[in-house]
């Protein structure tokens, strides 16, 4: 979450777990923590930039 966030460059983590639920980018919880997979991150940012 912290990595995608610098990415982003966003302000809270709570930006971008909103962010994550309203793209429908595939995450899972490991208690409180989010985990994206670099891949399906890649993807998502590969087919959007291609519209």
């Amino acid at each position: 979450m912290e990595d995608v966030r610098s990415i982003l460059d966003v302000r809270t983590k709570k930006t971008v777990a909103r962010w994550l639920q309203s793209k429908g980018i595939f995450y899972f919880r490991i208690g409180r923590a989010y985990k994206i997979p670099k891949v399906h991150l890649m993807n998502y940012f590969f087919n959007v930039s291609s519209i």
